[in-house]
């Protein structure tokens, strides 16, 4: 709920459509326009169509007419990007009901039926609104949006670039920011920010060099917009100005991929001790961690530098790691 505020305005201000209705993951909207701003989303993981059957169990979908409305909606998918495959995600998928539903999918449009990796998601599940219909999501693109063209570089443990992009919101850009992404990785943070708005600064801090190599690597594919400066340095101990950004974001190593929870404890406070030093008063700075008592443990021995605004849970390979919106006092 948290980030809804986000992910509404960036569906009903950008793309002019109508909310309908919002869920726990998932807010419904009714679109008219050029398909290719959907797929320009930032904030979103994945778009589908969305198709609502009145039908009592999915067996109902192999009738004619439900069918055909099915494999309609596949084909206009089709038409507007390159599918090869598809895949079902849906209760009961190893069942003969989805064995005939598969087959008949793959006889009429050629697309192979695969189990990992489809490039059409297709999601079926119990309608919420109509207690006794089924709904089938259609997903509109080969990939999530969350897979982001310019990554030419991954890392292990590298943030979603959608929880990227909330990040960025929740730091409230503005052209006036001066930026600063410590622990930079990859640069995901880094070119999420150029991409959304100019700045007077954006800079990106990381202690290994073969982790800014990388960074560089993804920045140049971006093409973004505004330039990015990156600078190899240990968070603890930045050689930067007193004061002087406004907006700071970090994905904190979280003990697993990178790092560990006895290292952390010492980390930790290090480094939201040195992004004080560096942060003008009122900056904005949003931290991605999985320590979630630890965190607590540190905002409350720093309370005299950082007021918590706002904690979000999110979803992050198979964890609910929280995003924590601070603001310097």
């Amino acid at each position: 709920e948290g980030l809804k505020s986000f992910v509404n305005n960036e569906i009903s201000n950008r793309l002019k459509a109508e909310i309908l209705r919002t869920r726990t993951t998932s807010i419904i909207f009714r679109y008219n326009g050029d398909l290719e701003k959907l797929y320009d989303l930032k904030t979103v993981i994945a778009v589908y169509r969305l198709l609502e059957f009145d039908v009592p169990r999915p067996k109902a979908l192999l009738g004619h007419e439900n069918f055909t409305r099915l494999l309609d909606t596949i084909q206009d998918i089709c038409a507007e990007k390159p599918f090869n495959s598809f895949r079902f995600s849906a209760a009961g998928k190893d069942s003969s009901i989805f064995e005939r539903l598969c087959s008949d999918i793959a006889r009429e449009t050629g697309l192979k039926n695969v189990t990992n990796d489809a490039d059409l998601l297709i999601r079926i599940r119990k309608a919420v609104v109509e207690p006794d219909g089924w709904e089938v999501l259609l997903r509109i693109t080969p990939r999530p949006l969350s897979t982001r063209s310019w990554r030419v570089c991954d890392m292990r443990g590298a943030v979603n670039a959608t929880i990227a992009a909330c990040m960025v919101e929740m730091t409230f850009p503005s052209v006036e920011d001066h930026f600063l992404n410590f622990m930079c990785g990859s640069g995901t943070l880094l070119i999420e920010r150029a991409n959304r708005l100019p700045a007077k600064s954006i800079v990106g801090v990381e202690h290994d060099p073969q982790v800014l190599k990388c960074a560089k690597q993804n920045i140049t594919a971006a093409l973004t917009p505004v330039p990015i400066d990156l600078i190899e340095a240990d968070a603890r101990s930045m050689d930067l100005p007193d004061k002087q950004f406004t907006a700071l974001v970090a994905d904190l190593p979280w003990g697993q991929e990178f790092g560990a929870h006895e290292y952390n404890a010492q980390l930790y406070p290090a480094v939201l001790a040195e992004a004080a030093r560096v942060a003008a008063s009122g900056a904005r700075l949003v931290l991605l961690s999985h320590e979630v008592r630890l965190m607590e443990s540190i905002l409350e021995q720093l309370a005299n530098l950082w007021h918590l605004k706002r904690t979000v849970k999110v979803f992050q390979g198979g964890l609910h790691p929280r995003l924590y919106a601070l603001e310097r006092k």
